[in-house]
């Protein structure tokens, strides 16, 4: 068996020195994990900074088919350029709608590299490189460098036992009772005493 090279997952730069952990398991495709991550990025980040360690998960939910190549795109921004698979996320959360199982139901995968391939480029991720590096040059899957993270990705969050997106572990424990609706208010009440 394979070992990664590095932990499993993508450590929130401005969320990435305190003493309190949370993971939490996001899939690019659930709404609910999109309100999540933009909740991390503007209010966990600024509130918590210094006092929080956040590290996202990217789940692949197999019942969007979209869901593993847009996965396939964080992984392989980070590998081409690294501390950029947040920044991928980040982007395509901010073009989702255009990734609805309606919108991408007639796309073959290298047309949906090729999209994702420029979104990449807004975050100075060689179009070459990424299209290369997913695969996406041919219609052969096997150059798809991207596969061994998304296995450890998935083995990580199967021994976890996280099913849905988002799931949250605040250290180390499942948090189910964390909501993606939160606020800063409940983000207080529930850090505050630790």
């Amino acid at each position: 068996m394979a070992t990664p090279q590095k932990p499993v997952g993508f450590v929130h730069p401005s969320l990435s020195t305190g003493s309190v952990e949370i993971e939490v398991f996001l899939d690019t495709v659930c709404p609910f994990s999109k309100k999540a991550f933009k909740c991390i990025d503007e209010v966990l980040s600024k509130q918590f900074s210094g006092k929080l360690k956040l590290k996202v998960i990217c789940i692949a939910q197999p019942w969007h088919s979209q869901s593993s190549i847009l996965h396939e795109a964080i992984f392989a921004a980070d590998a081409i350029k690294q501390g950029s698979g947040l920044s991928m996320l980040r982007v395509i959360y901010e073009h989702q709608d255009d990734f609805s199982d309606a919108k991408v139901n007639n796309m073959s995968r290298i047309q949906l590299h090729a999209v994702l391939a420029s979104l990449a480029s807004t975050i100075e991720i060689d179009t070459a490189a990424y299209l290369d590096y997913v695969g996406a040059t041919s219609d052969e899957t096997s150059k798809n460098k991207t596969m061994q993270e998304m296995k450890f990705a998935t083995k990580y969050a199967r021994q976890r036992s996280a099913h849905v997106s988002p799931t949250y572990f605040l250290n180390g424990l499942p948090k189910d009772s964390i909501s993606s609706g939160w606020g800063l208010e409940e983000w207080q009440e529930l850090l505050q005493p630790l």
